[in-house]
């Protein structure tokens, strides 16, 4: 009988990505040295895996409890976006707008008005991620939306990340194209690397993509 619990550690793609490159032979062991590089080129890659958009893995159905009287509310750690928004009052669900921060700034005159929420907009900021809706419930309620999370970081060898395991290949192939750089791979070889992560990635990407809105970063103050 199968199981499905097989996904790739950080030091499975690291090591995967170096026998890619030919660093590594059949049964040897990555230095530490190699680990730290490789490591630090890792988390670099998956934080900029997806710049500007979101893969449709990386979106969870979240509920926000409003309270009567309040605009803003917390965005969870690693949320980087929101999608989809709609509200529920009294197991009633209403579709509301998903505007920019910019333009709640600058169309919203009276941040203050209490009533139904009609729209929900979410800034992005160095002191901390936050969703506020317009106008100002007047009652509880919950808005439900689609939050879009940063990948994780892979610190620690047994680390197992949230992208899907189709995905690990792609990382390793990708992770490889990076690593080839360093270790003066010769010039054929690496732009074959190239090509085929590039064409992995494009499949995948292509395959779970959704547009992430509402996702500006502001320094404070605004």
């Amino acid at each position: 009988m199968g199981s499905f619990d097989f996904a790739m550690t950080r030091n499975q793609i690291i090591e995967s990505a170096l026998e890619t490159i030919g660093v590594l032979g059949m049964g040897q062991n990555p230095s530490i040295e190699q680990i730290t590089r490789a490591n630090r080129e890792l988390n670099s890659l998956i934080k900029n895996l997806d710049f500007g958009n979101a893969l449709s893995w990386r979106a969870i159905d979240t509920t926000i409890s409003l309270v009567a009287g309040t605009a803003s509310y917390a965005a969870a750690d690693g949320v980087i976006g929101i999608k989809d928004p709609f509200l529920r009052v009294n197991d009633q669900d209403t579709p509301i707008g998903l505007m920019n921060y910019p333009d709640y700034q600058s169309t919203i005159r009276d941040k203050t008005a209490q009533g139904t929420p009609s729209k929900v907009t979410f800034k992005e900021s160095l002191a901390g991620n936050t969703i506020y809706v317009t106008p100002v419930p007047a009652e509880s309620g919950e808005l439900h939306v689609l939050a879009i999370y940063e990948i994780q970081d892979m610190d620690n060898p047994s680390d197992v990340n949230l992208f899907p395991k189709s995905w690990g290949m792609i990382i390793v192939w990708k992770l490889a194209a990076i690593l080839s750089y360093h270790y003066g791979i010769d010039p054929t070889t690496r732009q074959q690397i190239q090509v085929t992560a590039e064409e992995m990635y494009q499949k995948g990407r292509m395959d779970n993509f959704i547009t992430k809105i509402g996702s500006e970063v502001y320094f404070e103050p605004f």
